[in-house]
């Protein structure tokens, strides 16, 4: 080449190399980030002190609304304080150990009315509103407080004196239980009662396993799947006389106040799907043909639901769209993650695709609507990174956001306490799950993930120093759940660190020592005396971390339909020589015995027969009893010749392999003279990816793109092409240009 062409071909290259490097740099994005998600901390923060110079004048208990001066537990509790709870826990954490608990004495002290459940208190007169007992009242008011205001606490905080408080609340609740059914007393028939305590039984079952929990729930629960649903069309009503075995009210809202019954079976079965896989079968059935009529016949041409239907008919009595748009959307991706079936993901998805359709669904009107709307586009957003959502959202934050009145209240009413709990799950988002101790006004911070990094900049206008907390699978420490299902009143988690894997981290570029996930939970401690603060988390690899080992490669996942054949290489780091012996749970492994010199490897096979999906767990023990294990994941599918998936990085925590940093070589077999189908699992973020795909000599040029996430893409190879029977496959940086692809899995099948 000559020089001069060299010279200009090199400048292409840095141009295009200046031109990603500005269009991907992360930390615009996380700055930018800290200013929204700073609005919200800064508002939630003044939110707080303005209802509390309306408290009662003997006691901190807060009023229901401005007018109606009335402490309980389903409005004033679960709707307001609770919030304040959550406020004071990321912003001021002196009033959340001072005032904020002094309202829970308070309520525990003077509201309590039966056992632990509270009722309608008047906090001027310092007295109950009404002489008498009504027990439905209070039931569905203790409910509300233990689904809406408590378990959000416990998302977020853990295992607290709050999650205490709810365990009291759903003890005391069954205790009064009043309502006989052939499957034993529940605390009533209406829909919304019983589906909240779906989700709290549920959630406090996997976090204590005390089986009174699970008992409660199935009782519940087979009321409606075994009673209740097959007599009304497969779908729940507003309320069920369960004597006379037909609707009270023959009304089902996808609203607020009635669709608290489809998530909260759903929650049943995931929790039965989790630790009673039996007791799922009986109930799994019947939970397909609710969310199937349901799709079919409530919703609209945007994919989003109705706001109301008869049950016993399906016929639609309101075609207006809820506010409340993603809520029942839980129980469908939930159905999703159980069964495996894209239909219900597609439903969702559409549905995310749809909020962004048309403007209607940007004018809510007040907070609580558009707390409640943006609520379920930030939970389903978590799991789908639908674009179209996202741009939704950020169109209505700005304007909910604004409906905060200069003295710090937003309409004087509970809804207010919806107001905080939407605007910190926003900002959340915009901190990838961080927040701060010692919080301040001036003190700005983002986040940005991508795959397995971490990017946080803070900044203030004054020197600070205080502790950054990254957070952590709550789901699964707090509650307990195997499965992070999307559910009501949760906080989303966004990036998580596990307590005892090991991270590396640099603050302003200078790398700190190994720190374990539990350090980064407990705090990095931050000082910012003037510049912003870059801080950089990525996972260490392994385990294991370090020190002599022997290492196997294997690849993750392999699969076909039949004979199977994987290499697998043992490298001896120990510095010494070893004598191995190779064992597998599954098929046949060669060599069985081997000597392995110090630094060096030897090559193994792992044959079988592939007749069903299952895994290979391989062990390799020295004479002196050390064992390494390696498992492989073998993927048996109809048709199938080669499967094969990547875990070099990772994406929505989804394992994937770049091209733009080396091309992605693998073989996979085939069967010669045969057409056959290249199935890619392709990445995007957002945008178009491309590549050059190589197989067996051939090239192929290919794109797509523009969702957020992994999607499948096809290649017909033809039989001419099919001429031995192990093709190989290179995925390389397309020359005509484009971002590079990345790619999760890649399976050949034929006919």
């Amino acid at each position: 080449m000559k020089p001069v062409h060299t010279f200009l071909v090199a400048m292409l290259l840095l141009a295009c190399a200046v031109a990603y490097a500005q269009d991907t740099d992360p930390w615009p994005i996380a700055r930018k980030r800290a200013e929204q998600a700073n609005e919200a901390f800064v508002r939630c923060h003044r939110l707080v002190y303005a209802w509390y110079e309306k408290k009662a004048p003997g006691s901190y208990l807060l009023p229901q609304n401005l007018k109606r001066r009335l402490w309980n537990g389903h409005n004033a509790a679960a709707d307001l304080w609770s919030f304040f709870v959550i406020s004071t826990y990321l912003t001021d954490e002196k009033a959340h150990n001072t005032f904020i608990r002094q309202t829970l004495r308070d309520d525990i002290r003077l509201a309590s009315r039966v056992g632990c459940l509270p009722d309608d208190y008047d906090i001027d007169k310092n007295c109950f509103v009404r002489e008498e007992i009504n027990l439905d009242r209070i039931l569905f008011s203790a409910s509300e407080y233990a689904k809406d205001g408590l378990l959000p606490i416990v998302e977020l905080t853990g295992r607290t004196v709050y999650f205490q408080r709810g365990c009291d609340l759903l003890n005391d609740i069954f205790a009064n239980a009043p309502l006989e059914t052939k499957h034993g007393k529940i605390p009533g028939g209406d829909a919304e009662v019983n589906g909240e305590m779906l989700q709290n039984l549920s959630r406090y079952y996997g976090a204590t396993g005390n089986p009174k929990y699970k008992e409660w729930a199935e009782r519940i629960g087979d009321a409606y799947f075994l009673d209740a649903l097959p007599k009304c069309n497969d779908l729940p009503c507003h309320s069920w006389d369960f004597a006379a075995g037909k609707p009270a009210k023959d009304r089902l809202s996808l609203s607020d106040h009635g669709n608290e019954i489809i998530f909260g079976l759903s929650e049943l079965v995931m929790m039965e799907h989790v630790h009673d896989p039996e007791k799922a079968k009986q109930y799994l059935p019947v939970m397909r043909r609710m969310i199937d009529k349901l799709l079919a016949i409530a919703r609209n041409e945007h994919g989003l639901w109705v706001r109301s239907i008869q049950p016993s008919t399906g016929k639609v009595t309101s075609k207006s769209t809820p506010d409340t748009w993603g809520y029942a959307l839980d129980a469908v991706y939930a159905l999703y993650m159980i069964t495996g079936e894209e239909k219900y993901r597609d439903a969702v998805h559409r549905a995310m695709r749809g909020i962004n359709a048309d403007e209607r669904y940007t004018k809510w009107g007040g907070s609580d609507a558009f707390a409640d709307a943006i609520e379920s586009g930030i939970v389903l957003y978590n799991r789908i990174r639908e674009p179209e959502c996202l741009a939704w959202i950020e169109k209505c934050v700005p304007v909910f956001l604004a409906k905060q009145r200069d003295d710090g209240i937003i309409e004087a009413w509970h809804g207010d306490g919806n107001y905080a709990r939407t605007a910190l799950m926003y900002a959340l988002m915009k901190t990838a799950g961080t927040r701060l101790s010692n919080w301040r006004a001036d003190v700005k911070f983002g986040g940005v993930a991508d795959g397995d990094t971490l990017r946080v900049l803070l900044t203030s206008d004054k020197p600070w120093t205080g502790n950054l907390h990254l957070d952590y699978p709550r789901h699964r420490i707090h509650f307990g759940l195997q499965i992070n299902y999307p559910r009501l009143n949760e906080y989303p988690e966004w990036y998580v660190v596990e307590p005892t894997r090991l991270y590396k981290v640099t603050v302003n570029g200078k790398e700190q020592p190994p720190l374990l996930g539990d350090d980064l939970m407990r705090g990095l401690p931050i000082e910012i005396k003037g510049e912003p603060v870059r801080v950089v988390v990525t996972p260490l690899p392994g385990p294991p971390y370090g020190g002599k080992t022997l290492l196997i490669k294997a690849p993750p996942s392999f699969g076909g339909s039949s004979a199977f054949s994987i290499p697998i290489t043992i490298q001896n780091n120990t510095g010494e020589a070893q004598t191995v012996r190779l064992q597998t749970s599954f098929g046949k492994i060669t060599p069985t015995d081997s000597a392995l010199a110090a630094d060096g490897k030897i090559e193994a096979t792992l044959t079988g027969e592939l007749t069903e999906s299952t895994d290979a767990d391989i062990e390799v023990t020295t004479a002196t009893g050390a064992s390494f294990p390696r498992r492989i994941h073998l993927v048996h599918g109809k048709n199938m010749t080669g499967f094969i998936a990547f875990d070099e990085e990772s994406y929505q925590n989804r394992g994937y392999q770049w091209c733009g940093r080396k091309p992605i070589q693998f073989t996979l077999p085939a069967k010669p003279g045969r057409p056959h189908k290249l199935h890619l699992l392709w990445g995007s973020k957002g945008r178009n990816r491309t590549a050059l795909v190589t197989i067996n000599g051939h090239a192929h040029h290919l794109a797509q793109g523009g969702y957020d996430g992994f999607q499948w893409l096809i290649l017909d190879l033809p039989a001419d092409q099919i001429t031995t029977d192990r093709l190989t496959i290179t995925i390389a940086p397309d020359p005509k240009g484009g971002k590079a692809a990345f790619v999760a899995e890649a399976k050949l099948t034929t006919q």
